[in-house]
């Protein structure tokens, strides 16, 4: 019996056990349940956000509440501190935007998860203690990246590496240094949390210490590798120009780097990477140690081939050739283009800097027309013979006139093979019927104002021409006396005067080919040029220069009474020149034979001054 009532003491016992565990677990979920009907369509009690409380609100309400304060959030500025520097700043200015509606469907959401049984404690700690729940936030990163940057760039002290610097021509090591910047991670974090939870307090910016990367021990190797690499100018020569590149210019080519880190690849001028190599000097330091070293810079040396290929290219150039009656009216001759190659400049030049080659023929591509001068005329005009040039600064306006009128007379002139050419006969009459003014003209002993002053000029580039172009010259007469505008570019001996149609200048065309006549002049550099082209027959012609003796002085000024000036007015009417003997030799050969050995002589005579002065009674 008694073990019959002890076990029916403790069924009885058990029983009450599992009713007040029951009633212990009922009783809070019930509580929890009636809670969750109660708050079915409002937000839990004391939920707060962004300061104001939410607690009990309908999903409207919140939003309303929610919207103003974060609405009025938005106006609101921080500051950001740090030495004295203030910058104020809205959520906006750095891509921050306040997102309601995600903002409120967190806070109703609060508690509302599809596990119910995980909610529960979640809720007993939100009536217990309450919950402050953050608004959401959307922001640009990348807009937030730049303003950062921007503060960093304007406050960061960097570290400074040590490198290879060229200071007054002398290679040497720069120190290095630390640095203080801007913890960029620490300051986009505390602007979020800033703006997140409506905190009005400014913002401070973290700093850490930046350790530079290369010190002054690992740039030793670099040094010694420069200064190996440096060792003379390097002269680039092509399409008849040459360039010096000197210290400076080759320092400049180099860059550095550290060896742990990738070298920038060799590119050529299409970004295609070609090969690379910097030989080295090596220095005193552990393997695996840090170091400075030396590359070479594409990108600087691209540049500078640039600059070259501007003074070297040039385009190639179609003939042009236009026959009308007995003139060429137009003609241009082909011209073979040129190319700089700078991909392989660029390479030359490394090896030179890398081994020491200090002079470099430019690789020069050549372009070929496509229409040659061969090709567009049949009468032989196919090289240049000959070129002759003058120059008239300080002339007259009437004299540039006329030389700028009698010249393009002359221009797209042909002389048949066998043909004495006559520059008479070229330009016709000179008068002023056909558009020639008066200026100053040699006659009859005396420098005088008469039509057509300057056709000297002319006859005299003209002349200098056909003596270079190897022709056979017929008829010339020199000045009287020596004219300074022949002598701006030339000794004295190279002019021929004209006076039409007594005194001409005549030369032969002996090549037995076409010969053309063109004309270059630059009104604005007062200077003129004629070409003769045609076919080479291989002559070759070589010229002494002009020997100039018996230099005499001008004799004494003549003033001369003239009636027709007012009594004390005096007017210049010639002037003074030295006399002087002049003469210079033209040997013209073909295959070593002979064609003419010419020599010319001009005697000038000493020239003076006149003056006439007035006597007529006022």
């Amino acid at each position: 019996m008694p073990r019959i009532k002890t076990t029916l003491k403790n069924v009885l016992i058990s029983r009450k056990f599992i009713v007040q565990t029951f009633l212990i677990t009922l009783i809070p979920i019930g509580i929890i349940l009636f809670f969750a009907v109660l708050f079915s369509n409002r937000i839990y009690p004391r939920i707060t956000v962004a300061g104001i409380s939410v607690g009990g609100k309908t999903y409207n309400e919140a939003y309303t509440l929610i919207s103003n304060k974060l609405k009025e959030a938005e106006s609101k500025q921080i500051v950001i501190e740090d030495d004295g520097l203030q910058i104020a700043l809205a959520s906006n200015d750095i891509g921050l935007t306040y997102d309601v509606e995600k903002t409120v469907r967190s806070v109703f959401g609060f508690g509302r998860t599809k596990n119910w049984l995980n909610d529960i404690p979640t809720i007993i700690k939100t009536l217990a203690v309450g919950e402050r729940i953050a608004p959401k936030i959307d922001y640009n990163e990348s807009k937030l990246d730049s303003f950062v940057e921007e503060i960093s760039n304007s406050k960061d002290q960097p570290a400074v590496d040590s490198t290879i610097k060229l200071n007054k021509g002398k290679l040497q090591i720069s120190p290095s240094k630390t640095g203080l910047v801007i913890d960029q991670g620490e300051l986009k974090k505390d602007l979020i949390s800033t703006f997140t939870t409506l905190n009005t307090k400014s913002v401070s910016l973290k700093k850490v210490t930046a350790t530079p990367i290369v010190t002054e021990e690992a740039s030793q190797e670099a040094l010694k590798t420069t200064q190996s690499l440096l060792t003379a100018p390097i002269i680039l020569s092509g399409a008849g120009q040459s360039w010096k590149i000197d210290f400076k210019r080759q320092f400049d080519f180099l860059s550095f780097t550290t060896n742990q880190e990738e070298p920038t690849p060799l590119v050529n001028v299409e970004g295609k990477s070609l090969s690379f190599q910097i030989r080295s000097v090596e220095a005193e330091s552990k393997p695996d140690a840090r170091r400075l070293i030396v590359t070479f810079n594409s990108t600087k040396v691209g540049k500078f081939l640039n600059v070259i290929a501007k003074d070297v290219d040039q385009e190639a150039v179609n003939a042009r050739f236009e026959f009308s009656g007995s003139r060429v009216v137009s003609f241009v001759p082909h011209q073979i283009g040129r190319k700089l190659d700078k991909n392989a400049s660029l390479l030359a030049l490394q090896k030179a800097i890398n081994v020491g080659t200090k002079k470099i023929n430019l690789p020069i591509k050549t372009a070929e027309p496509e229409i040659t001068t061969e090709k567009v005329n049949n009468l032989g005009l196919k090289e240049l013979l000959g070129r002759g040039e003058s120059k008239f600064a300080g002339s007259i306006a009437n004299r540039i006139h006329n030389i700028n009128l009698g010249s393009s007379r002359l221009h797209g002139v042909l002389i048949a093979p066998g043909e004495v050419f006559s520059m008479y006969k070229a330009v016709g009459d000179v008068e002023n019927s056909t558009g020639y003014r008066e200026a100053y003209i040699i006659q009859n002993g005396r420098t005088i104002i008469g039509v057509g002053g300057g056709m000297c000029q002319v006859s005299t580039t003209l002349f200098r021409t056909a003596l270079k172009a190897g022709l056979p010259i017929i008829e010339r007469h020199p000045h009287a006396y020596r004219v300074g505008y022949y002598e701006q570019n030339s000794a004295a001996g190279l002019d021929a005067s004209v006076y039409f149609p007594s005194a001409d200048l005549k030369f032969k065309n002996d090549t037995g080919h076409y010969l053309l006549i063109q004309r270059e002049i630059n009104l604005s550099k007062s200077t003129l040029a004629f070409e003769i082209y045609g076919t080479d027959d291989g002559r070759v012609v070589k010229m002494t220069n002009p020997s100039v003796t018996n230099i005499t002085p001008p004799p004494k000024a003549l003033y001369q009474k003239d009636s027709t000036l007012d009594k004390g007015v005096v007017k210049q009417v010639d002037f003074a020149a030295w006399g002087a003997d002049a003469f210079f030799k033209r040997t013209v050969t073909r295959d070593g034979k002979i064609l003419y050995n010419d020599t010319f002589y001009t005697h000038y005579q000493p020239w003076r001054a006149v003056y006439l002065v007035g006597t007529k009674a006022g």
